[in-house]
This record gives C-alpha cells, structure tokens and sequence, in this order.
C-alpha cells in the first residue's frame, strides 16, 4: 500500500517539519510517485532496486529535469556498471 498521494496537506506538513527527502520503496508505479514528490518541491530517493530491470528503469527516471538523487540496493557493482553505461 502506498501511503502517497497528492494531498497538499501532507506535504505542506512536511515542509514546515523541514523534510527535503522523500524514500520511495522501488514499485510498479514508481513514474507516478516520483512526479508527485517533484511537483511538491521534494528530492527522491529510491530502495530496493535490486533487479537490472528496476535500475534501468529508475536510472531514466527524469521529471522536470529532476532525476532520482540516490538509489539503495543490494547490488551496488551492477547499479555502477549500469550507471556508467547509461550517461557515457
């Protein structure tokens, strides 16, 4: 269940508690999630991309010239190789 959506009292609460970060665990619906913290003016990052197909996906991940700031996985050489590839 994501607990997420675009309710602007959620995020304003945030704000005035001087969030600047939001954790996404890695899902279907990860485009979604990411252009709605975008939108209220939070950074994104993202756990659990653990498959080479997730790390594709989140390495391309763009919104408003914003990209996912950090990527937590268990794979960190694969995430590398994919990452130099990707923007060489």
């Amino acid at each position: 269940m994501n607990i997420i959506k675009n309710e602007t009292q959620n995020f304003k609460k945030l704000k005035e508690l001087d969030v600047k970060i939001i954790n996404l665990q890695f899902s279907r619906n990860i485009e979604d999630l990411f252009k709605i913290i975008i939108d209220n003016g939070f950074n994104c990052y993202v756990w659990g991309v653990n498959t080479k197909m997730s790390m594709k996906k989140v390495i391309k991940l763009t919104y408003y010239n914003q990209r996912v700031k950090a990527i937590y996985t268990d794979y960190p050489d694969i995430l590398f190789d994919f990452i130099m590839e990707y923007f060489k």
